[in-house]
């Protein structure tokens, strides 16, 4: 997984898909290698088994992807952190299953949160990367696409 946080560090592109393999023989068993795949364009057109995108904790603002996403599903994420399920702090997982008229072209949506705004740093992308990564995998999801969580911030990567 450390390529797949190397990738979130260094890419800045508005989405990111991640295969993940089998490991080698050689390697631990229960380790997964990724291959990381980046491009721009419109994660909701972007087949794969889950697609990630991401939430302050602070107000109840979507922006960005995130905000394209959730008008697709028509505001399932916004009415999650209305009633309380999703409260997106750091780390925090929520997922939302869209409708086959939905157009999303994921079977299903991981919000991760990003907790306080205020507390944004490059520590808290990589955080909230491998807390998605791990919900994935737990959940069987072998192709995942992935927004650049905090894109639209201004952060400084170590």
């Amino acid at each position: 997984m450390r390529s797949l946080l190397r990738a979130f560090r260094t890419a800045r592109p508005l989405s990111t898909k991640v295969a993940l393999q089998q490991a080698p023989r050689s390697v631990h068993p229960r380790t997964e290698l990724a291959t990381v795949d980046v491009s721009s364009g419109d994660v909701r057109s972007v087949p794969s088994d889950a697609l990630v995108v991401n939430a302050f904790e602070d107000g109840t603002d979507l922006s960005g992807a995130t905000l394209a996403v959730d008008e697709s599903l028509k505001g399932a994420i916004h009415r999650a952190r209305k009633r309380g399920d999703f409260q997106a702090k750091l780390g925090e997982v929520l997922w939302v299953y869209p409708n086959e008229s939905d157009p999303i072209a994921s079977p299903r949506v991981l919000v991760v949160g990003l907790g306080k705004h205020g507390d944004f740093s490059s520590a808290r992308v990589r955080t909230a990367a491998a807390k998605a990564s791990t919900a994935a995998s737990r959940a069987g999801v072998r192709h995942l696409t992935s927004v650049l969580h905090g894109a639209g911030e201004s952060i400084t990567c170590p």
